[in-house]
């Protein structure tokens, strides 16, 4: 293993990928919300639409509000695969569920 310094460089690659998935995460988070308050609030109860910069900012602010800081994850030990799974794949199961609900209003 390489080092540079005190970092080691596997653990520094890993945080790169980690924020880069999380960052599309969040983007996916904020298209989501934004999606699901187009198609079922603004739509049924005619209030403006949610463009997908201000939706990301509301993510960020829940993830925000909802984190726990006490225990923080030892890098090495985070599960990308799990990561991706929990962040990308299921986040675009509820999208995928409420764009067929939404076909039916």
């Amino acid at each position: 293993m390489k080092k540079e310094g005190n970092i080691n460089m596997v653990s520094s690659k890993r945080v790169v990928l980690l924020g880069i998935i999380l960052t599309v995460c969040l983007v996916l988070k904020g298209l989501i919300l934004s999606s699901f308050w187009n198609w079922f609030i603004a739509s049924i109860f005619y209030f403006p639409e949610l463009p997908l910069v201000p939706a990301v900012g509301i993510a960020l602010l829940e993830i925000y509000i909802r984190s726990n800081n006490s225990n923080a994850a030892d890098i090495e030990k985070i599960n990308i695969t799990e990561v991706i799974k929990v962040y990308f794949f299921i986040p675009l199961g509820y999208l995928f569920c409420g764009w067929i609900v939404h076909l039916f209003i």
